[in-house]
Order: C-alpha cells, then structure tokens, then sequence
C-alpha cells in the first residue's frame, strides 16, 4: 500500500487546530466621550445654560468731582448675558439570534457564551462608537417633528465640529457675535489642500493666540487630531522657517547607546497656553483637529448606555442597547479647529 502523506488526508476527517480567543483587528477608540464630564440628567429635550462675558474698559479719564450721575452714565449689563441651547439625541443598536442558532451553535472565539451574548456586547462596543462619532461629528441639532407612520425627523444633537465655529443660523443659532467662535480661532486649508501638512506652526500659534485674546487666560486644551496633523507636529520640531540664507534646525536630544531615535511630540508648549495631542481615529471628513477646552464639554446623559432584553415570543432572544444624552459645548469661544474648506 502506497504512503501516506500529509496533503493526501480527507479535510472533513482533520480535527482543527483553531485559537480559542479572537483576535482584534481594532480596539475601541473613543477618547472625547471617555474624558468629557458627564452633567446632571437632564429633565427637557431642550437643553439650556446662560453665558456672560465680564465687562471691560479701556478709558483712562477721570469723574469730576461734584458731578452728578446723568441719564447717559447708567449701564445694566443686560447685553454681557445670553442663552446657549442644545437637544437631546436617542441612540439604539438592536440585536436579534434565532432560536435554534442561539441553542446549538458553539463558534470559535467563543469560549462557551451564546451567539445572543456575544451580539450583546457587541451591540454595546457599536454604540459607544456611535457615541463618540455624534459627539465630534459636523452635524447640526435637529427637532424631532412627524410620526413613526408619517415622514419622521428623529431628535439630533449638534456635534462639537460644529459646535466650534456656529453662527447665527440654523437650529437653536448663536445670535450675540461674541458667544461664537471668533473666526482667527478656526483655521481653514485650501479646498484642495486635503492634508495637514498645508499647516504650519505659524497657524498653530495664530489659533492659540486668537482663544487665549478672547479668553484672556492661557488655554489648556485637548487637540483631538488625525494621525497625520500629529505627525505634523513631528515636523515643526525639525526644521524652522526656511529663509533665503538659511535653514535653522532644531536640536533634539536622544541617548545614542540605544540605537533609536524617539520624534514623537505628543505636548506642544506656547505662550498662549498648553496643547495636548490625541490621535483620533474618526473624525469627520474635512477636520483636522479639534481644539477643545474640555471643562466645557458636557455630555448630559439623560440616559446611560443600557441593555434592554426583549420579550421572547420563540422566534428566538432578542434585545437592544440604547442611550439618550446631549452634546454640550458651554463656551464655544473657548475653543479652536483646523479644517479643510468644504
């Protein structure tokens, strides 16, 4: 009888050898909705907080004494207060295993749940990247209106990309100029300049320097950004401003004896204040970064991601996970981003 070798064995006879745990191709990445403060529970679909600006002077004459207060002297201030407002948002992942799936089928990977609790904590993985797309995402607040039967406009949250440059238009508008997003505070590239290293330090400053002039406090500020923007930063280290005589290098220093050569900025020190980088891995289209205060990022979660396990009717167990919670951004002017021109 013939040898027999390795290939020439019956697949479907073969016991597999396959690892007992899955391997994850990506992990969870969601760095705003994980540092943001969690605000009390919110009691309305609209959500309020007041905004004032200190009053300031720039006169330096003097009160003749034995003047009288006149008609033209009095001030109420009344104009250094106004009203921020967001909405609600409703967010759910359902999940559904038939009957007899659930009851027999053993994957690989599993290590003894059920097909039903594996979706289950997947579901929860799902909406916590939700979460975290809304959170930062570029779009607007939205009121429910209609029905489940009739054209329905569920309620949105307005996302801080948008949040950071609002204006007087729009769901819930900004309408005093000087609660906004000053302008300086938001650099733009060229519509076809898609990729950040169209910035320059030069820019950086300038966006720093326009939060803190309206501020009047240095910044300590979060920059969530794309990989690229950080490896930006990377560059600035490198090189200076290129003149037409020369080329004025920066030194860094690294212990030689190690063979390596670390360039790797993750905090960025100005006079204007403190930047810490965080590579974020799913900003919208056409943003760069986010340059945000966080002590005034609110999330109000009306309510915390939950799972829901649904009445079983035989077809087999089924469930949800939902939350409700509002994005706020209580002092936009606070805050700073670097985008591409739509």
């Amino acid at each position: 009888m013939a040898l027999l070798l390795d290939h020439q064995t019956a697949t479907t006879l073969r016991v597999r050898d396959v690892r007992k745990s899955f391997i994850l191709i990506n992990a969870e990445h969601n760095p705003v909705t994980s540092m943001a403060a969690k605000g009390e529970a919110p009691n309305n679909t609209l959500i309020e907080w007041p905004l004032r600006r200190v009053p300031t002077s720039t006169t330096v004459t003097g009160t003749m004494d034995g003047l009288a207060v006149l008609d033209a002297d009095f001030q109420n201030f009344e104009d250094r207060k106004t009203i921020l407002q967001g909405r609600l948002m409703k967010i759910r992942e359902a999940i559904g295993i038939g009957d007899i799936a659930d009851t027999v089928t053993d994957q690989y990977g599993m290590d003894g749940s059920t097909l039903f609790g594996e979706a289950t904590k997947m579901a929860l993985m799902k909406a916590r990247s939700r979460m975290e797309a809304v959170t930062v995402g570029t779009q607007e607040s939205v009121l429910q209106s209609g029905t489940v039967a009739s054209s329905p406009v569920p309620f949105v949250t307005r996302g801080l990309s948008l949040w950071v440059g609002k204006g007087a238009t729009g769901d819930l508008p900004i309408t005093d100029t000087w609660a906004q997003t000053p302008a300086n505070s938001i650099f733009t590239t060229a519509a076809n300049a898609d990729n950040p290293d169209k910035i320059t330090e030069a820019n950086v400053r300038a966006v720093c320097r326009s939060v803190y002039n309206t501020t009047k406090q240095k910044g300590n500020w979060m920059l969530f950004c794309s990989l690229d923007f950080q490896e930006q930063f990377n560059n600035f280290v490198k090189t200076g401003d290129v003149t037409s005589t020369t080329a004025p290098l920066r030194r860094f220093n690294g212990d030689t004896s190690a063979s390596e050569m670390k360039l790797d900025v993750q905090t960025y020190v100005g006079p204007a204040g403190r930047i810490t980088l965080i590579p974020h891995m799913s900003l919208p289209a056409k943003v760069f970064g986010l340059l945000l205060d966080m002590q005034y990022v609110k999330l109000r979660m009306a309510r915390n991601a939950r799972f829901v396990q649904l009445t079983e009717d035989g077809s087999g167990p089924r469930g949800f996970v939902d939350a409700i919670f509002s994005v706020c951004c209580e002092n936009p002017t606070a805050m700073g981003k670097f985008i591409q021109l739509t």
